[in-house]
């Protein structure tokens, strides 16, 4: 598995990424526009394992480093890919001098979770949005 930073080009296999991905509840539209954006203010990461299988999304303010999205394909999930991805961000968080990462995960993504919290990440706080199948969304965060 290798990352690269992903650039205007890739915008439609990062569609496709999203739309394979578990939790994705947005619309083509809106999907489009948050790529366009992620591409605009932040770090975004194509993973290829030789293909694209998942991607990424960093935000570095002052001292900390927001994971913005985490997406990997249904079929890849659960085969060690995210836990490497989480690797990278925290390799990456680190080179940028980041404290901490910081980041947000619905409630009800308990694979995620899991995860996140193996690598040392706690629940610090949640956020107002809700869905009524996904639940709230807890805030994460760990010290670099």
């Amino acid at each position: 598995m290798k990352i690269r930073k992903a650039t205007e080009d890739d915008t439609e296999v990062l569609m496709d990424i999203w739309e394979k991905s578990e939790y994705n509840k947005k619309s083509v539209a809106k999907m489009k526009l948050a790529i366009d954006m992620s591409m605009r203010f932040s770090e975004n990461y194509l993973v290829l394992n030789p293909n694209p299988i998942g991607n990424f999304v960093i935000t570095n303010k002052r001292d900390i480093t927001y994971l913005n999205y985490i997406n990997l394909i249904k079929s890849k999930q659960g085969k060690g890919f995210g836990k490497k991805m989480l690797e990278d961000v925290i390799k990456i968080a680190k080179e940028n001098k980041s404290k901490k990462i910081q980041l947000a995960v619905w409630a009800k993504n308990f694979r995620a979770i899991l995860l996140y919290t193996k690598f040392g990440f706690y629940v610090s706080g949640f956020k107002r949005k809700f869905d009524k199948e996904l639940g709230k969304k807890l805030v994460m965060e760990k010290m670099v």
